[in-house]
């Protein structure tokens, strides 16, 4: 059993410099599906799993609000 938290990132790159502008836990979806996992690892209520790709787009869409 593999026991790890990956994030997606977003970062805001410009000749100037660089800055992490977002970030989301995503979840495997093995996890997203086993309450007791999520329970030890605090992983808040209703938090679905989502892919990779999705979570990016929601990041992406974030930033243009």
């Amino acid at each position: 059993m593999t026991n790890c938290q990956i994030g997606v990132f977003a970062a805001y790159v410009s000749a100037k410099g660089h800055a992490f502008v977002d970030r989301t836990l995503y979840l495997p979806k093995n996890w997203a599906t086993d309450p007791a996992r999520l329970a030890s690892a605090h992983v808040p209520e209703g938090t679905p799993f989502a892919t990779k790709a999705t979570l990016a787009v929601e990041m992406i869409g974030r930033r243009w609000r």
